[in-house]
């Protein structure tokens, strides 16, 4: 990946000052470090643009509210593939979910037995899930709560997070702050060195679409390497990481969207096989990150 070279702001994860611009999408420049590969929005939003992208009146989870039982098998299912990756080290325990959305996961958990509460920036999508599930949730950024004391939990999630945030190295630093020693962590996080991700980056150049990256919402595009050396500047040491494909219909649309031209259609005859193999060959275009906080 690399084209014309532009100024650009301090790389948040290795502070180097030159980075070269990739892509662009939306109006927004997605940059990439030429020191240690990270790729992240070089002119985001403002905060207050940030948090107005949040709501039901931007449409930011609105069909959960206007046509939920549509969505709720699916979005249950996919939650019950986090709780699965979380029992593999940990059954119980208090745990909190950051950006917990409106509640899939931790409506699973309860279920479970677990002690959990949600931390969610958009207030609708909080209410939502108190409403509807019976959840506790706080409304806010991590970076910015003051509900819980330092090393409450066993457990912190962070699912689809990461990438949305300004300040990824600052969250982690809150994250490490809230958990308690050799507590674990659970990041899922779009995968931007994934095969689909890297070859369909070579035909973005050509015919200017690129799905993998989603600014404004997106402001940082993590591979495996990166992401990782995030986790061990802030304080964890990783245990294991697990390629998966983000869901077909999220990327390419449903039937109809597929359908709708003959360039859509080639376009996912010839990218949907890849994004099969990328998660068969450990190169999924999504990765789960499990993560220990070093002990003291």
């Amino acid at each position: 990946m690399s084209q014309a070279q532009n100024k650009s702001p301090v790389c948040i994860l290795c502070e180097g000052r030159s980075a070269v611009r990739i892509f662009t999408k939306n109006n927004f420049d997605l940059m990439q470090c030429r020191n240690c590969k990270l790729v992240y929005v070089g002119n985001p939003p403002s905060i207050s643009a940030i948090k107005n992208l949040y709501t039901f009146d931007s449409g930011y989870h609105l069909k959960y509210q206007t046509d939920g039982q549509k969505f709720e098998k699916k979005e249950f299912d996919y939650a019950k593939g986090h709780v699965r990756v979380l029992k593999q080290f940990r059954r119980e325990g208090k745990l909190l979910d950051v950006g917990c959305s409106v509640g899939f996961f931790l409506s699973c958990l309860k279920q479970e037995g677990w002690e959990g509460w949600g931390l969610e920036v958009s207030a609708d999508a909080a209410d939502f899930a108190e409403k509807k599930y019976g959840l506790k949730v706080f409304k806010g950024v991590i970076e910015e709560t003051n509900e819980f004391p330092a090393q409450s939990f066993d457990v912190i999630t962070l699912w689809d997070l990461i990438e949305h945030t300004l300040d990824p190295l600052t969250t982690m630093k809150k994250v490490n702050a809230l958990l308690k020693d050799h507590g674990l962590i659970f990041l899922s996080t779009p995968n931007v060195d994934g095969l689909f991700p890297r070859l369909s980056y070579l035909a973005a150049k050509m015919i200017h679409i690129w799905p993998h990256p989603e600014p404004p919402h997106h402001l940082f595009c993590f591979s495996k390497t990166t992401v990782i050396n995030l986790l061990k500047k802030t304080g964890f040491v990783p245990v294991k990481v697990v390629h998966r494909r983000i869901m077909i219909s999220y990327t390419f649309g449903n039937l109809k969207t597929i359908f709708h031209s003959w360039r859509s259609l080639l376009y996912s005859l010839v990218f949907i096989p890849i994004v099969l193999l990328g998660e068969l060959f450990h190169s999924g275009d999504e990765i789960i990150v499990v993560a220990k906080k070093q002990g003291h």
